[in-house]
């Protein structure tokens, strides 16, 4: 299982599409004592809407619960995903729920929570756009 945060730096961050006009950033502040100080951005049409800040543990992955993964209702595969311009290896956790099922797109190869695309039901409802690293962050 990926654990993205584990070589977390302060300055990396990662843009997503929501859809209808919003996007979201994730920055990483500050990494100190094996926690990661992240915060969130939150835009619509382009205008800052609302931020949040929270501390995460390095060693932790936020797209997976473990009572589900334990009892083997997530199942993992890995799949070469294009985006950017790239293809990137990418470790997909599926999980069937009442509604459907959720496929999510997670690699170390991108910052923050490691995460490139969620969909439900083969339709996207989040997806990576861009990232990199500021080191004035």
């Amino acid at each position: 299982l990926i654990i993205p945060l584990q070589d977390a730096k302060a300055g990396e961050w990662i843009m997503y599409d929501l859809g209808s006009g919003m996007q979201t950033k994730e920055t990483i502040l500050q990494v100190e004592n094996n926690m990661a100080l992240i915060r969130s951005e939150l835009f619509y049409e382009g205008h800052l809407t609302n931020t949040t800040v929270e501390t995460l543990p390095l060693d932790s992955n936020v797209y997976v619960d473990t009572k589900l993964l334990e009892q083997g209702k997530i199942h993992i595969t890995n799949e070469e995903l294009p985006l950017g311009g790239n293809h990137i290896e990418a470790q997909v956790l599926e999980v069937k729920g009442d509604d459907g099922y959720t496929l999510t797109y997670i690699s170390n190869t991108v910052p923050v929570h490691g995460m490139l695309m969620i969909m439900l039901n083969q339709a996207i409802l989040i997806q990576a756009v861009d990232w990199g690293v500021n080191p004035e962050e």
